[in-house]
């Protein structure tokens, strides 16, 4: 394997992760919520992943230029990876998604083209079953 590496002038080897609420003690998680109210509003109560983690998710995946989905704001968070394997909190989530980009649900996807999520009737109304 003949593989030729080139440095990258700008990468940076060293990036803070997401601040996770649940770890932090309570005076640390007051300051946050006074600072910025989605840290207040919990997501995934399994998980105790805040609006702000998501939020912070999405900006970091955009920041690289990559297409939002489902599952990278799961692994950069790890909302949807609790008890409730995202039963709860999933739609959440695609509603923060649905927001930010102005789209219907059903074009979130769960990990790229091809993953449309979709529920209930949304799903028969996107293929035009009737």
């Amino acid at each position: 394997m003949d593989i030729k590496l080139i440095k990258k002038d700008k990468w940076n080897p060293y990036r803070s992760s997401i601040i996770r609420f649940r770890n932090l003690p309570s005076k640390k998680r007051e300051e946050l919520i006074k600072r910025d109210p989605c840290y207040g509003r919990i997501i995934c109560t399994c998980k105790y992943v805040t609006e702000a983690e998501i939020i912070e998710a999405i900006k970091r995946i955009e920041k690289i230029g990559g297409i939002v989905t489902l599952d990278g704001i799961k692994f950069r968070t790890l909302a949807m990876f609790g008890r409730c394997q995202g039963a709860f909190c999933r739609l959440r989530i695609a509603e923060i998604v649905a927001k930010k980009y102005n789209i219907p649900f059903w074009k979130i996807t769960l990990k790229g083209k091809g993953s449309e999520y979709g529920f209930n009737e949304i799903k028969y109304l996107y293929r035009g079953d009737k």
